[in-house]
């Protein structure tokens, strides 16, 4: 029996993205030698959403916790899901996910301290988080 091919996952090619990052580099901010030696990439991709990094660049993190869609209430959220319109479904799902059926562990200052405490702990450096 033959053994299976191993799957290689990579980003998917976004013609769109790869023009918007080109022309981003052209007239915005490029990194220097000594920057891209410290990591600093300025824009580029993954093959989903363009990123800026340049030093004292403010950035933010989005956290979406297990229980935020709980599967309970799959009903409930599955059709704004299935919407067309991606601002639209954008701006439902927030509306839902403000309704807080989750545990909400963010609204605990024990778990928001820790929290606090690992993303200052690791700020500047190049600490990834791998899902």
């Amino acid at each position: 029996m033959e053994s299976p091919k191993p799957i290689r996952r990579r980003p998917p090619r976004n013609l769109g993205l790869l023009e918007l990052i080109r022309s981003k580099r052209e007239r915005d901010w490029r990194p220097s030698n000594e920057e891209l030696k410290k990591g600093f990439r300025g824009w580029h991709q993954r093959g989903y959403l363009p990123h800026f990094d340049a030093p004292r660049m403010t950035q933010f993190v989005t956290f979406q916790l297990h229980d935020s869609f709980p599967v309970t209430r799959r009903t409930e959220f599955d059709a704004i899901l299935k919407e067309p319109a991606d601002s639209a479904k954008r701006r439902e799902l927030e509306a839902w996910l403000d309704r807080a059926y989750g545990e909400c562990w963010l609204r605990r200052r024990d778990v928001a301290e820790l929290v606090e405490k690992i993303l200052l702990e690791v700020d500047g450096s190049d600490y990834r988080i791998q899902a």
